[in-house]
């Protein structure tokens, strides 16, 4: 399970929401590219995105959320002039666990990633 914080606030003061909001749906477009049929991507809380993978290994997990991470972060979004920045958490979800359990791990892991990450 992985929580995607997509930061576009500043951008969206300068040059509206309505830009924000395009770039939320190039996000989601690039998620849905970058996932297999049998994982869950859902729009949660403005502007992140819960991403369920199943079947994954944490390190699996870890190498193609990197490989998202890198192909937003290089995507050329129009009237931006910074790259949008990208916060990942990221969490096993394991079947003795519940939902909410796994969620609550996942938002743990964002807010350490939106604390500590340089380059998000």
């Amino acid at each position: 399970m992985c929580f995607v914080s997509v930061l576009i606030i500043t951008q969206t003061n300068n040059y509206g929401h309505a830009h924000g909001d395009e770039v939320l749906k190039r996000v989601a477009l690039l998620i849905d590219k970058h996932t297999r049929p049998v994982d869950i991507c859902a729009r949660w809380n403005g502007e992140e995105y819960l991403l369920v993978m199943q079947n994954c290994s944490q390190k699996a997990a870890l190498h193609r959320i990197e490989k998202l991470r890198s192909a937003i972060t290089f995507e050329i979004f129009e009237h931006f002039d910074h790259p949008v920045t990208l916060s990942f958490g990221v969490t096993l979800w394991p079947t003795s666990s519940n939902f909410d359990t796994a969620l609550h791990h996942a938002d743990n892991a964002l807010y350490t990633s939106q604390k500590t990450a340089v380059i998000r």
